[in-house]
Parts: structure tokens; sequence; C-alpha cells
């Protein structure tokens, strides 16, 4: 599980860890979104935005990943691909926050 949905999308573009399955994201990632935009956005924010046009929805949702969203009393767990439910529409509830995502 890596916690990166606070992450920069920079971030994700050098993780080792994504490498080893994408050994081309470095150059690929260069074409996401602008350079300003790869230095300030975050994943998170990316994901939650629920953006049909959305620059890393697409990449997760074939990654099969899952998120893990947290409130002041307990985690839960659910799929990218069941986090979304409709067009700007996801299944995250009042008071959680998109804490960790795993591929």
């Amino acid at each position: 599980m890596q916690p990166l949905c606070n992450a920069r999308i920079e971030t994700l573009r050098l993780s080792e860890h994504l490498q080893a399955f994408y050994p081309q994201i470095v150059d690929d990632f260069k074409l996401i979104c602008s350079a300003p935009i790869r230095q300030q956005a975050s994943i998170g924010g990316n994901l939650v935005n629920a953006s049909p046009i959305g620059d890393l929805s697409v990449f997760f949702l074939a990654l099969n990943a899952e998120l893990t969203l947290n409130s002041p009393s307990k985690k839960r767990k659910i799929s990218l691909r069941n986090f979304f439910k409709s067009y700007k529409q996801v299944d995250i509830r009042k008071r959680q926050l998109n804490h960790t995502f795993k591929t």
C-alpha cells in the first residue's frame, strides 16, 4: 500500500514501485497534464475529481487499484471501479479522506 494520495503527480511519475510495473511511466507521464499541474496537483485530488477525462483514472482502473478512505472512526476500502459512481460523482462519505491506494 502506497500512501501517495497526497503526493504530487510528479512523485508518482518517479515512483520506483510503479516503474517496476510500467517502465515507460517516466516518459509517458510527461504527457499527463501541464508541467505546473504535475508539480502541484495531488493524485487523490485527480481521482476524487472524477472527471471522465481524468488523466490518472484510466491508468489506475487498468491496475485494479483499491482506495482506503479514512474517517475519524474507521477505515473503508473500496475498489476504484466501485469508487466512481457517475459523472463527477464518487463514493466518498462525509468526513472521509482519500488516504492510500494499492495497485
